[in-house]
């Protein structure tokens, strides 16, 4: 860079990216996008994604994401996942969802990395909570697998206090197949069908409940 300099070379975009990337620490990183700004070049995609991975804390990589919106540049998969990846023992489940739902966003891939990151922080019913509203995941599959008494308890909690969530049949029924429980998910799924109101929703209903009737 200093040579670049040296030779009347202006650094550009893909410079200060390789900059920030390759800074040893975070607030070196920080700086090098400040002086990034200061030299009049504005940061794209990849200079947002490498900040939000490079943040120290949740908090910090969620700063980044939102300024990454208000200078007009669309966080991609890559963002979201590194932003979810961080440990997220500071928030809950609920603050992550209503924040990212906010964001205008619906999309189910992100919320794998927030399952695993709940689940490895040993935040169970937090990983759970997010299931809830993404049980088609991989990760919400795994977790149903691995901690099938835990789930079914806390669904049924959900069943009891929100008997009108939208999830609170779809997530079992999803659940329970996963665990072999084939007979007592197909109950909850003929409920969850009744009161979807989305197509897509309906469809992949009857696609589980056509698995169901094929396994027979």
């Amino acid at each position: 860079y200093e040579r670049m300099r040296a030779d009347g070379i202006a650094p550009d975009v893909f410079t200060y990216n390789t900059l920030v990337s390759r800074a040893e620490d975070y607030a070196t990183a920080k700086e090098w996008y400040e002086r990034m700004r200061a030299d009049g070049i504005d940061p794209n995609v990849v200079t947002y994604n490498t900040l939000v991975s490079r943040a120290e804390d949740y908090a910090t990589a969620k700063e980044w994401y939102e300024r990454m919106r208000a200078d007009g540049i669309d966080p991609d998969k890559l963002t979201t996942g590194a932003l979810f990846a961080k440990d997220l023992s500071a928030t809950t489940a609920d603050e992550l969802l209503n924040w990212y739902w906010s964001q205008g966003y619906r999309k189910g891939e992100p919320m794998q990395t927030a399952i695993s990151s709940f689940r490895k922080a040993k935040r169970h019913d937090e990983a759970f909570r997010i299931a809830l509203h993404y049980p088609y995941l991989q990760a919400a599959h795994r977790l149903f697998r691995q901690r099938p008494v835990d789930v079914i308890r806390y669904f049924k909690g959900v069943l009891y206090d929100q008997p009108d969530h939208p999830d609170v049949h779809y997530a079992p029924g999803v659940a329970l197949m996963e665990m072999g429980e084939n007979a007592e998910a197909e109950g909850h799924l003929r409920l969850a069908l009744e009161t979807a109101t989305q197509e897509k929703r309906r469809s992949h209903i009857d696609a589980r409940l056509c698995k169901l009737n094929c396994e027979r």
